[in-house]
């Protein structure tokens, strides 16, 4: 079955995709050209629509070859239309359809990371710098090789300052203007940096003798292996990060504390850890903070139904939120 839309003419109305005459899905010249450049990169990909109208844009991603697509929309309308369609095109078991707002899901915990994150809302309401600096906040929306596409009217391009993705490529159609962004850093550094850190952390749990959590934070502070690193001075742990009401909120603290200090130390650097400002050190940080806290091969250890945020929560005694980043970080581990 082929198809072919019988009503409206922009991303937002009410198309309704139904059966054609043989002939390949009729796009406007802008949904042509995105196809077009985003190329293979469609074919297996993770697709994000967070305004989807209709879900045209994310049911051709589908009809392309995408693995997967999240389609969300607040208004009840485009709802029924988007299931309506996914029926008539077959492709509903390969989604998901949210009725909610952008911003609201954009702030919630990502439940994949996604190769392709479409961006096209409303206009001239600024929400698309809205929802991009929302994704830059959380990054692990983003799959190391993905990218964001942002469809806006040419009128309403602004200066927007983003720490990790940067504008790598910009289409304009008439009135409408297609801006790509990618990860400010390079995809294999960070597959690198992750690389390293594993060893690294594996490396920390033999010194320490360490082979299940929760990791004894303080003792390897107060009593590092020859060679390591000195005394530790406590009045450069900041008192505000334990001020938090959240579970588990300081000893994640301490574990970036103890994370800066190995990467200072003579034997961090003796690792290359003190490269990490190649990149943004301190996401990386973060991230080493993380893998201290709640190393692969633990998790490894653990059942599927047990590596869920929640319950890694409990078991590495870390924030729910850090132990929700850490599935995405050992995703390709898993």
């Amino acid at each position: 079955m082929s198809l072919r839309v019988i009503s409206g003419s922009a991303k937002g109305t009410r198309l309704k995709l139904v059966p054609g005459d043989g002939t390949r899905p009729i796009m406007d010249r802008v949904k042509e050209s995105l196809f077009n450049i985003l190329g293979r990169a469609v074919i297996d990909s993770n697709f994000l629509d967070l305004f989807a109208g209709t879900g045209s844009v994310a049911i051709e991603a589908l009809s392309r070859g995408a693995a997967f697509a999240t389609l969300i929309d607040i208004d009840s309308k485009a709802i029924r239309t988007i299931q309506e369609n996914l029926i008539l095109t077959r492709l509903g078991e390969r989604a998901v359809v949210r009725r909610q707002d952008a911003f609201t899901f954009l702030r919630g915990q990502p439940d994949r990371r996604y190769d392709i994150l479409y961006i096209a809302p409303p206009q001239y309401k600024s929400l698309w710098s809205d929802a991009l600096q929302l994704i830059d906040a959380l990054p692990q929306w983003v799959h190391p090789t993905g990218q964001i596409v942002v469809q806006i009217d040419p009128l309403e391009r602004a200066n927007v300052t983003l720490k990790n993705f940067v504008v790598t490529d910009t289409r304009a159609y008439g009135n409408t203007v297609l801006w790509f962004f990618n990860w400010t850093h390079s995809p294999d550094l960070m597959n690198d940096t992750s690389v390293k850190l594993e060893k690294i952390v594996s490396e920390l749990m033999i010194l320490y003798a360490i082979t299940a959590p929760p990791i004894p934070l303080e003792r390897m502070l107060q009593a590092p292996a020859a060679g390591m690193w000195g005394d530790i001075d406590p009045s450069n742990i900041s008192l505000s990060f334990f001020k938090v009401d959240v579970p588990f909120s300081p000893r994640m603290s301490l574990a970036r504390f103890l994370a800066r200090t190995i990467a200072t130390s003579p034997w961090g650097i003796a690792r290359g850890l003190n490269t990490f400002d190649a990149i943004d050190s301190d996401e990386v940080f973060q991230r080493f903070a993380r893998t201290i806290m709640m190393p692969a091969s633990m998790i490894q250890e653990l059942q599927p139904d047990a590596r869920k945020p929640a319950l890694m929560s409990a078991h590495f005694e870390v924030p729910e939120d850090d132990a929700a980043l850490r599935l995405f970080d050992v995703r390709d581990y898993l």
